[in-house]
């Protein structure tokens, strides 16, 4: 399955925010907390962070999982499709981006998607002429 650049960008972005999303996430909810705090300590009105949480953050968080489920269903497509690949290679990625898409999918994606043509290594070896 060959892609062009404008596509191979877009799936590196939205691979780059499928990793990148959940240390973003956790920093704001330790800095929405760290505030929470503070300002409890100071007024007695209730926090504007729940409602920031609720009508911001949440659509973000739908549409990050949303956005997971598609890279993953491309990735697998993309791991399925790719005859070139070997096949433990493709078994491998293929668990990887089912199990631990954060960190299967970038390696895929360096390996397979991303250069013209794979490296050598990751081709499969036709040996059935020795067998």
């Amino acid at each position: 399955m060959k892609l062009n650049q404008t596509w191979k960008i877009v799936i590196a972005l939205a691979s780059l925010w499928v990793i990148g999303y959940p240390f973003i996430f956790m920093a704001f909810v330790f800095a929405m907390v760290g505030s929470v705090a503070f300002t409890q300590a100071s007024s007695s009105e209730p926090p504007p962070a729940f409602l920031f949480f609720f009508f911001i953050l949440f659509p973000v968080i739908l549409l990050s999982s949303f956005l997971q489920l598609g890279l993953s269903g491309f990735y697998l497509a993309h791991i399925i499709k790719n005859k070139t690949a070997s096949d433990v290679l493709r078994i491998i990625f293929g668990i990887g981006a089912f199990y631990m898409p954060f960190i299967a999918m970038p390696f895929y994606y360096f390996v397979f998607i991303w250069p013209d043509s794979p490296p050598e290594w990751a081709l499969e070896k036709n040996n059935k002429a020795s067998a």
